[in-house]
């Protein structure tokens, strides 16, 4: 996992639940990163579930909250971090369907030693799309997140319902609908 999410995540965490929160955090990484990380450089994405672990004991929410939380906030970064893909795109459904092919090359392409989930989307029909969701981090919450985040990105709401179908957690279907 890329040391930007890492950074963006304490940035968030800073603003949700203050210094003294994100202090408590470092304190208790074994890695002995201290809440530095590199953008670019690679960390052990198990490093990051420990943190979302650790903040859902200090603040009493569960990890799967705090990581469709972050998901969200996540998601209006990266549209400003990585604009010009945005550029052009006119809603929820027209990113998404360009997800793989476009924002996942080009983020290989900035970062080649980079391990992004697979996507794949299906139109169902008119008002429906069918994503799924491949990764062996089993990050849904997170990738919940950042299709609610993409909505608020879009100013749209869809209903988005999320499946296993695997039972390790690697593969997830989710279902959005236009209401």
């Amino acid at each position: 996992m890329k040391g930007v999410v890492f950074n963006e995540f304490f940035d968030q965490v800073e603003t949700s639940y203050g210094c003294e929160v994100v202090e408590r955090l470092s304190e208790n990484i074994d890695s002995g990163s201290e809440n530095t990380y590199v953008p670019e450089e690679n960390y052990d994405f198990l490093e990051f579930q420990k943190l979302i672990d650790q903040l859902s004991k200090e603040v009493g929410k569960s990890s799967a909250q705090l990581m469709m939380r972050f998901g969200e906030h996540l998601f209006s970064r990266l549209a400003i971090l990585y604009r010009p893909i945005f550029a052009g795109r006119s809603d929820v459904f027209d990113f998404l369907e360009c997800l793989g092919p476009h924002f996942h090359n080009h983020i290989k392409n900035l970062y080649p030693d980079s391990e992004l989930p697979r996507i794949q989307t299906k139109r169902l029909d008119d008002r429906s799309l069918e994503l799924l969701y491949r990764s062996k981090r089993r990050m849904a919450n997170l990738a919940h997140g950042l299709l609610n985040g993409c909505q608020h990105y879009f100013n749209e709401e869809l209903r988005v319902e999320m499946e296993y179908l695997s039972t390790d957690g690697s593969i997830v279907r989710f279902v959005l609908t236009r209401e």
